[in-house]
């Protein structure tokens, strides 16, 4: 582990500052960024279109709604969570992140065209409502190609009210 890594992931992630994000350190793991351990009591999930489990642990993080931590054969992958208050600060982190590699549609509860920007070399995906100016969840990963996040990352965001 390299604490300076981990430790300025932590703080990206503590404060939702993500404008100079390069990517979840591969040798951070749920200790070091979450201040808890893994163990095998942790949920499943299954993520990308290819459905690959990963256990999920709901975190504790001020500034956000239902964070979760996914690992996979013992090792973080990835953080997602819903920074709360959702504010309009979509435009000044899109200037910082650059070009998007990838934009898809998604849904909450309501379709959402364009509003998933997918910075796959940068390790993050900023899911948006565009016509707000919203940021609604962030998802960070070690930096990968598009067709590898969808393929083993991407978590399903399609929810329909009944």
């Amino acid at each position: 582990m390299t604490p300076n890594l981990c430790d300025a992931a932590r703080c990206a992630i503590e404060t939702n500052d993500f404008g100079a994000w390069a990517g979840l350190p591969p040798e951070c793991n749920t200790e070091a960024l979450f201040g808890i351990s893994f163990d095998e009591q942790w949920g499943m999930q299954k993520l990308g279109n290819t459905f690959q489990p990963a256990r999920t642990h709901l975190l504790e993080l001020a500034d956000y709604y239902r964070p979760l931590a996914y690992v996979r054969d013992g090792h973080l992958i990835m953080f997602d969570g819903m920074p709360d208050p959702v504010d309009g600060s979509w435009g000044a982190l899109a200037a910082s992140l650059g070009t998007a590699d990838a934009i898809y549609d998604w849904e909450l509860t309501f379709p959402i065209p364009r509003g998933e920007h997918v910075y796959a070399s940068r390790g993050i995906t900023v899911w948006v409502n565009p016509g707000r100016d919203l940021i609604v969840y962030v998802t960070v990963y070690a930096a990968t190609t598009v067709d590898d996040y969808v393929k083993r990352l991407r978590p399903s965001r399609e929810k329909r009210m009944k």
